[in-house]
C-alpha cells in the first residue's frame, strides 16, 4: 500500500486481522484518540472476535507491507489455541493441592477464569493484587521478603502466595519480586467466590489438609471420606506470630496433630509434628 492509503474506515465489516510487515499505520477513533502501527505489530483482531464493525480508521503513514489473514481461518487458529491453553491449565489446576480435590465443573471453571500474568526478572507484584487474591506460580521463581526482618524465602512453580492474606484478612506489606522471568495464575476473591461459593476457603483448606493426611502413613486412614468429613469438622484454624510456642516440651502427653498450612517451624521435638514435618512440610509463606 502507498502512503495515505486508508486500510479500513470505522464502521466497515471486519474481514481479516493484519500483521505489518513493512511501515507505518495510523489508528485513529471518532474520539480523537490516535495510535501508531509499526513493524511487527498486528490489528484488528478485536472487531474479528466480537463480530463488530471496525470500531476506527486505519490510514498508512508510509509505503507498507501488511500480512492478512482471512476472518474465517483466524477464527479457527484462535479457537484451536484456545482449547490448548484450557487444556494445559485444566491439567495445571488437576495438578495442585489446593484443588485436586474439587469437582470437574469446579476445576474447569478454576482453569477457565484464573489470570494468567507474565512478569520481567526484578518486577514487583502489586501489594494491591496480592491482598485480595491467591497467586500460583506456572513458571520461574518469585521471592517474598520481609522488610523488618530481611527473612527472604523463595518459590518456585506450583508454590503459591497470598493465602494467609485471605484467611486472615490481615495482609502485611511484603516484597514479593519474580526472581526470573515468571508466569502466575491469578485468582480473585471474587472469583473464588464465583466459583466456589462463600465458604471458599473452607473448600480449598479441605484439599490441602485431605492432601496432607493421605502423606502420613499412620494417619492415612483419616483422609477416606468416611472419616474426612468429620475430622475436618474438629479442626480449628489458628494463625502463629513468628516466635510464638506452638508445642510446649513441658506438655509430656501430646492430644494434638498439628497440620502445617504455611510458614515454617524449627526447633520441633515432639514425636507427631517431627514425624509429620518429614512427610508434609510447606515452604510457603504469605
Amino acid at each position: 500500500m502507498n502512503q495515505g492509503f486508508f486500510l479500513f474506515k470505522e464502521g466497515d465489516p471486519g474481514n481479516f486481522f493484519y500483521i505489518v510487515k513493512e511501515g507505518e499505520l495510523e489508528l485513529t477513533y471518532n474520539t480523537n484518540e490516535k495510535k501508531i502501527i509499526r513493524k511487527g505489530e498486528s490489528f484488528g483482531e478485536l472487531d474479528l472476535i466480537q463480530k463488530n464493525l471496525r470500531s476506527g480508521t486505519i490510514k498508512s503513514l508510509t509505503d507498507v507491507e501488511v500480512y492478512c489473514l482471512e476472518a474465517g481461518l483466524f477464527k479457527n487458529i484462535v479457537l484451536k489455541m484456545n482449547n490448548i491453553d484450557l487444556k494445559e491449565r485444566i491439567s495445571f489446576v488437576r495438578e495442585n493441592l489446593i484443588f485436586r480435590y474439587l469437582d470437574t465443573n469446579q476445576l474447569h471453571d478454576i482453569a477457565r477464569n484464573m489470570l494468567k500474568y507474565e512478569y520481567d526478572k526484578n518486577h514487583k507484584i502489586s501489594e494491591k493484587d496480592i491482598e485480595d487474591s491467591l497467586f500460583i506460580i506456572k513458571q520461574g521463581n518469585i521471592s517474598i521478603s520481609n522488610e523488618n526482618t530481611k527473612e527472604k524465602t523463595i518459590l518456585k512453580e506450583k508454590d503459591y502466595f497470598g493465602l494467609s492474606a485471605l484467611l486472615f484478612s490481615d495482609f502485611k506489606a511484603k516484597n514479593v519480586i519474580s526472581e526470573t522471568y515468571s508466569k502466575c495464575y491469578q485468582l480473585t476473591r471474587g472469583i473464588l467466590i464465583d466459583i466456589l461459593g462463600e465458604d471458599y476457603l473452607n473448600k480449598i483448606l479441605q484439599g490441602i489438609c485431605k492432601d496432607a493426611l493421605t502423606r502420613v502413613k499412620m494417619i492415612k486412614i483419616l483422609s477416606l471420606d468416611e472419616y474426612f468429613s468429620k475430622v475436618f469438622s474438629l479442626m480449628k484454624l489458628r494463625k502463629f506470630i513468628k516466635g510464638e510456642m506452638v508445642f510446649s516440651l513441658d506438655n509430656h502427653i501430646n492430644k494434638k496433630i498439628i497440620l502445617l498450612i504455611e510458614g515454617k517451624i524449627k526447633n520441633v521435638r515432639n514425636f507427631y509434628i517431627n514425624i509429620y514435618l518429614k512427610e508434609y512440610y510447606w515452604r510457603n509463606i504469605s
